[in-house]
């Protein structure tokens, strides 16, 4: 806990560098971690010695970059974890986490627990700067192997309180929590808040002493906001990120866009041809991590449009936002009781089969429910009783699953991979 908040407080200073402090700190970061992967990271080593790019020699600042090739998911999954970790670094030492699978084949990350401090760190700051007070009580809505993070002895002085809950609960049931536990800070993925707003609205209740409510991990549509508003008195901070990079961008009072993490990402915004995009216009996100020497991502391609501005000249940083953010946007569920499910509930399920390499569920009635499993048949066929008892034990009765067996899944025109669609009007 403490080696978070040491680099919170260091974050939250950074926030006060002038344009050259913080070009030379972005410069210094990046010279570090383009040295660390050469010297001690496979893939890395490999690629700058095929073109001829030693960075402890050749370094001369973010324009080195152009020099590399982009890393894609698919590249990452083509080779052993071990193709992208330093060398030595033992797995069963670090911080694992997983990407949710937005081209449907989700893959670990890792960071040492420095690195781990600076990703909580960021996140925290978005807090922070949009006015959270470390005696506010806040709820969060978590995915359930995660919900034992955050739990220091301090929060019985009443700082840094956080209770989190199972994202996996009935909206009603974490609507009960709600009301009963009063946050004044309230955040989680875009589904799981829409539950909750519309059964705050089915209730004719307004909450009271909430001040902040932040959202994420999907596409935040208009249509949400308005819902936020009128569920809960105020619209959400957006945040924007992944699992491989942490924040990435977050949303301030003033609601002029997402602002930029820019003192821990190197951003990128580019076109098809690799080339960069001007203001206002969709470009493909490239990022590196000034911070992750452990697993690098050095100009990797995070899968979502965006559109940003002040990108195409040399802006001030403070200036930089991302006013559209264009992803993946998954359908939920509507099933015959009534009740709305996102796909988190079928990620949560098929998380414990290992040899699933993708799966998709494509709902073509309301009681009628067809899963895609991309796996080896064998794997397939010996796990498939357990796969229906499962999803039985976690829905409705009265629901006919039915699964397809495939070689792989083919992705949506944008190339993400939507896990959840609903054919029904």
């Amino acid at each position: 806990m403490l080696r978070n908040i040491k680099a919170l407080y260091r974050l939250l200073q950074e926030l006060k560098l002038d344009e050259y402090q913080k070009e030379h700190l972005v410069k210094q970061r990046l010279r570090v971690v383009l040295i660390s992967a050469y010297n001690y990271v496979p893939y890395y080593k490999k690629i700058m010695d095929c073109i001829g790019y030693n960075p402890m020699i050749d370094f001369t600042g973010p324009d080195d970059l152009k020099k590399l090739p982009i890393l894609t998911k698919e590249i990452l999954k083509k080779h052993d974890i071990s193709y992208f970790l330093k060398k030595g670094a033992r797995t069963t030492d670090l911080f694992s986490d997983s990407t949710s699978g937005s081209t449907g084949i989700p893959f670990k990350i890792y960071r040492n627990w420095d690195e781990r401090s600076y990703q909580v760190a960021k996140w925290l700051r978005v807090f922070f700067v949009n006015g959270y007070s470390i005696r506010d009580k806040v709820l969060s809505l978590t995915s359930p192997g995660r919900l034992g993070e955050g739990k220091t002895f301090i929060q019985k002085f009443g700082i840094l309180r956080r209770l989190a809950l199972d994202y996996l609960l009935p909206a009603e049931k974490v609507t009960d929590i709600f009301l009963d536990y009063g946050p004044e800070v309230f955040y989680g993925n875009r589904s799981h808040l829409d539950l909750v707003a519309m059964e705050l609205i089915k209730r004719k209740i307004k909450p009271k002493g909430l001040k902040l409510v932040v959202v994420g991990a999907e596409i935040i549509h208009p249509s949400s906001q308005r819902l936020y508003k009128r569920a809960f008195g105020m619209e959400a901070i957006e945040v924007y990120g992944s699992a491989e990079m942490g924040t990435l961008a977050y949303g301030t009072q003033q609601k002029n866009g997402l602002k930029l993490c820019d003192d821990l990402t190197f951003f990128e915004f580019l076109d098809k041809d690799d080339k960069p995009v001007l203001d206002m216009k969709p470009a493909r996100i490239i990022v590196t991590d000034l911070m992750n020497k452990t697993m690098p991502f050095i100009r990797y391609e995070q899968g979502d449009l965006a559109v940003a501005n002040k990108i195409s000249i040399k802006a001030p940083y403070h200036e930089r936002r991302i006013l559209k953010i264009i992803g993946r946007d998954d359908d939920n569920l509507v099933l015959p009781d009534g009740s709305i499910r996102p796909f988190h509930d079928f990620y949560e399920i098929f998380d414990k089969y290992l040899e699933v390499k993708q799966f998709r569920i494509i709902q073509t009635e309301i009681d009628k429910i067809t899963i895609q499993i991309s796996s080896e048949p064998i794997y397939f066929k010996k796990n498939k009783t357990l796969m229906l008892e499962d999803l039985k034990k976690n829905f409705p009765p009265g629901i006919s699953f039915s699964f397809e067996n495939v070689d792989y899944l083919n992705p949506d025109p944008d190339g993400k991979l939507r896990v959840l669609i609903s054919k029904l009007k």
